[in-house]
């Protein structure tokens, strides 16, 4: 969320007075979801606030969970390759009893539909915490047919240049499936290039980065990456390879 925001507001302070961001805010389109997961957001918080572990990922939706507000996995959720996986309503991987079950997801294929229907060249990056990789489609399975696997890995090489995270194909080295998640709906059935760009480590705080990594690891190389990534959008395919 941070950075999502360090990104915008950089764009727009340094308009007129940097080359790059005048350029970019002239010349291009950028839709900002910064929060996908509003009331998961909360829980955690919550968390936080009680000075407990932050280990909210879920959603809130109270309904499927007899005796825990479990919620929804909700990059699990996505209608493309959508798979019931773990069917226990309590688990914390559980990706809902449907595909799109939850309104948050609904709100991002709508959202995602409208903007695939722009004739102009486009790019989504889902921002993600943990684990320090830049991800190409398919999480699903990394050996499916991909026409563009080696653009795409290349846009990824470009995104991490000078910071920590890994250009991976698929789901790489993980060696496990996840089915129905946002980065396979966009690029597989709306057909948008896409990354899934994930930041942080386990030893500086897993899915919550503690304030010293965040400063002085992940903010300025991360707000880079975006800003070359937005640089790429006229034509990620063709622009991946340029300087």
């Amino acid at each position: 969320v941070e950075i999502n925001l360090l990104f915008l507001e950089s764009l727009l302070q340094n308009y007129e007075q940097d080359a790059t961001a005048t350029f970019l805010l002239n010349f291009t389109e950028i839709y900002s979801v910064v929060i996908a997961n509003p009331d998961g957001r909360l829980r955690a918080e919550a968390q936080a606030r009680a000075g407990e572990a932050i280990t909210w990922e879920n959603n809130a939706n109270p309904q499927y969970c007899a005796y825990s507000a479990n919620g929804v996995r909700l990059n699990l959720n996505f209608p493309y390759q959508w798979s019931p996986g773990n069917t226990d309503p309590c688990s914390p991987d559980f990706p809902g009893p449907s595909a799109a079950s939850e309104p948050e997801t609904q709100v991002l294929v709508a959202f995602l539909s409208q903007l695939a229907n722009d004739s102009n060249s486009s790019l989504i990056l889902h921002l993600d915490s943990y684990q320090n990789k830049i991800l190409t489609p398919y999480l699903y399975d990394p050996l499916a047919p991909n026409p563009y696997a080696e653009e795409l890995f290349m846009l990824a090489n470009k995104l991490a240049y000078e910071t920590e995270a890994v250009p991976v194909v698929g789901n790489g080295d993980n060696n496990f499936e996840s089915n129905g998640t946002l980065l396979d709906y966009a690029y597989g059935e709306l057909e948008f290039p896409s990354l899934s760009f994930r930041m942080g480590t386990q030893q500086s705080g897993g899915h919550t980065p503690a304030c010293w990594f965040f400063n002085d690891h992940l903010k300025q190389a991360s707000l880079q990456a975006l800003t070359r990534a937005a640089l790429a959008s006229f034509d990620p395919y063709q622009l991946a390879y340029g300087p």
